[in-house]
């Protein structure tokens, strides 16, 4: 006799600050929409207030592309929850990664994301609050980082431009383990493995990661093996405004280039964008492919 095995595992979630219902608008923002043949994203919204509120519910592609717009209505003192899969008529065979946006006519309404394996098995699960402060300022204040154990970064820009984020990863003891500038496309948002931005982040347990933006943005940490339970770790702003970091920054509006496949004796031209956001002059002394073996010249 064959069967699944399945196992109910907890989800720790945050209990959210309420706020007295007016007519004053509230635009929530979710970082995390995930759906697709394993896994899932479930949306739960609550209206405790004295209202009826209309919401729109703007769903975007990683890559900023908008995939709808529902409209939901939710009376007062009610709860709305969806799977977002079938809310935005995803098809369930393939695998969507993108972000959530929620505009509500009435202020009060809260909410999260949980998400995890679709599979019966259960494996993983998570829940996410959904925030209505994007900042230039985070901090995710845990990082863990050996193996099997590896903490991921999710950022979302909710903004029309085009943002370029600062990531910065630090020990317990506050010593700089490298920093990396990655573009955000605009309501778009961008996910990695921390130590793949910078790579003495690997093998790192204790310390914590820092993100600035020339742009508002929302992010968190997933902290886990590849298969099995997740930690969420939402990014937050620090309590008073961060010190501004003297000396130059390079920012760059790609985080590489790809020439793919160049035939012998032919050349490609690829454009890379950079600027220096800092508070002194910049001296670039050179550039270096990061893989191969190849002449190529930087004009």
């Amino acid at each position: 006799m064959t069967g699944v095995q399945t196992c109910a595992l907890p989800i720790w979630l945050n209990a959210s600050k309420l706020t007295s219902g007016s007519a004053g608008a509230t635009t929530l923002y979710s970082a995390q929409f995930v759906t697709g043949p394993l896994v899932y994203t479930r949306l739960n919204l609550v209206n405790p207030t004295n209202r009826s509120a209309k919401l729109i519910l703007r769903g975007f592609k990683e890559n900023g592309t908008t995939v709808g717009t529902p409209v939901v209505t939710l009376e007062a003192g009610k709860q709305y929850q969806k799977e977002l899969g079938a809310l935005f008529g995803l098809d369930p065979s393939q695998l969507f990664t993108g972000v959530l946006v929620v505009e509500s006519d009435v202020a009060g309404i809260v909410g999260d994301v949980t998400f995890g394996d679709a599979t019966p098995a259960y494996r993983s699960r998570a829940a996410l609050a959904l925030t209505d402060s994007p900042a230039k300022s985070l901090v995710i204040p845990y990082l863990a980082n050996t193996s099997p154990v590896a903490t991921s970064v999710t950022a979302f820009n909710p903004n029309s431009t085009a943002a370029v984020l600062q990531v910065r990863a630090y020990s317990a003891a506050g010593v700089t383990l490298g920093s990396a500038s990655v573009p955000v496309p605009p309501n778009g948002r961008v996910n990695s493995p921390i130590s793949q931005w910078i790579a003495a982040a690997a093998g790192q347990t204790g310390g914590y990661i820092m993100l600035d933006s020339d742009q508002p943005v929302t992010a968190f940490a997933s902290i886990g093996p590849p298969a099995g339970d997740v930690a969420v770790v939402p990014a937050l702003p620090p309590a008073a405004p961060l010190a501004v970091v003297q000396g130059p920054i390079m920012a760059v509006d790609q985080a590489s280039l790809d020439f793919g496949s160049v035939a012998a004796g032919q050349s490609k031209t690829l454009t890379l964008n950079a600027k220096n956001t800092g508070s002194a002059d910049l001296t670039v002394t050179g550039i270096n492919p990061t893989s191969g073996a190849f002449p190529f010249t930087v004009s």
